[in-house]
């Protein structure tokens, strides 16, 4: 077991972000962006590789 300190806290969650990939434009030219995120109420199920609603835009870099 980890042992914590007397001054140390559990951590929180405070808030948690999902969105889906949008395109924008960079240049004139489209990109798809996953930054565009906005905070859920009540529990999100986490699978594999993401949230329920959240998705990664460039799953290449």
């Amino acid at each position: 077991m980890t042992k914590r300190s007397e001054h140390s806290r559990p951590m929180k969650v405070i808030s948690v972000n999902v969105g889906l990939p949008k395109d924008i434009l960079i240049r004139d030219m489209p990109v798809a962006t996953g930054i565009f995120k906005k905070p859920v109420t009540g529990t999100v199920r986490v699978k594999t590789l993401n949230l329920d609603g959240d998705r990664q835009a460039d799953l290449l870099r």
